[in-house]
């Protein structure tokens, strides 16, 4: 993993991809759970076809609207990161179905819809 300074990571496109899996039910999963992540990693915007995309137990702040482009979404999970708000984007996330928000410390949601 590559350090940006300051004790936290930075996820390349290669790590991520080294991060995709298939479920036993045939989802594309990307697990980038527990990496210390502080910052969306842009570069997963690439990969935007996946179905399942597990964030959890990291040190983002921000969501970014481009998280709508994962169209496909079927699960999304947050938990315990340091989200300062939930962007309205998640709600365009049309085949949504489980999105977990358990233990962040969000301060307002963002209902721009």
């Amino acid at each position: 993993m590559q350090h940006n300074g300051e004790g936290e990571e930075e996820i390349t496109l290669k790590m991520a991809k080294n991060a995709l899996k298939v479920t036993v039910d045939g989802k594309r999963r990307l697990d980038l759970s527990n990496m210390a992540i502080a910052t969306f990693p842009k570069c997963i915007l690439k990969l935007c076809d996946i179905e399942e995309l597990d964030l959890s137990h990291n040190l983002l702040k921000k969501i970014p609207d481009a998280i709508d482009k994962f169209v496909n979404l079927r699960l999304l999970d947050l938990h315990s990161n340091h989200l300062e708000q939930v962007p309205a984007a998640i709600g365009r996330l049309h085949n949504l179905y489980s999105l977990n928000l358990i233990r962040l410390m969000i301060q307002n949601y963002e209902n721009k819809a």
